[in-house]
């Protein structure tokens, strides 16, 4: 019965960009532990998401510019390039060279016309999200996490983002159905009990 709990019930949906990655409750890494990424890129090449469910309590210093009035909250995009900038939005149109993902929310676009509209304060803060960092597989890496139960592929909705959402993981894991309620029963990180 126990292994019935653990055991991952795979989900239909493809493994291509706009679809999110859903971390098992029980995967035992700091890092990822409750994580919902929402997936960039996927080729053969390897793979590129955003984790969307970790916020910064503190933005640091080189991330913050005098001249943009806003308050704008940063989230923890991952382990790689921490030291770069990202972002979502529902902007489309107003930003060029960005890559549309799914339900109408898209991934990044030209600096210079994302700081020209903060300024002209044309840009809704409740519509952009910014990340540090991001999670990035090598070819066939991620294929073989699948494989091994440490994600579970599922529909991305624009409400884990937009507006700002808590316990985006939860909801994640609701919509999964009834085959996974089990795992928002799972004690935060069970690997230290």
């Amino acid at each position: 019965m126990f292994d019935d709990l653990l055991k991952i019930k795979p989900t239909s949906h493809p493994l291509v960009p706009g679809k999110i990655l859903i971390s098992v409750p029980f995967m035992g890494d700091n890092y990822f532990d409750k994580s919902v990424i929402l997936l960039v890129e996927h080729n053969d090449e390897g793979s590129f998401g955003i984790v969307i469910n970790k916020k910064l309590k503190k933005i640091p210093l080189k991330f913050v510019q005098s001249d943009i009035k806003k308050r704008l909250n940063l989230y923890n995009g991952g382990p790689v390039e921490i030291e770069r900038l990202f972002f979502l939005h529902t902007y489309g149109d107003l930003l060029e060279n960005n890559i549309m993902l799914d339900d109408g929310v898209y991934f990044g676009g030209k600096e210079y016309d994302l700081i020209s509209l903060l300024k002209a304060d044309l840009m809704d803060d409740q519509n952009i999200r910014f990340y540090i960092g991001y999670a990035g597989w090598t070819s066939g890496q991620l294929e073989w996490e699948l494989d091994n139960n440490m994600w579970i592929v599922s529909s991305f909705k624009r409400e884990y983002v937009f507006p700002e959402t808590e316990n985006i993981w939860q909801k994640a894991v609701t919509d999964l159905g009834k085959n996974y309620v089990h795992w928002l029963q799972f004690p935060d990180r069970p690997y230290f009990n």
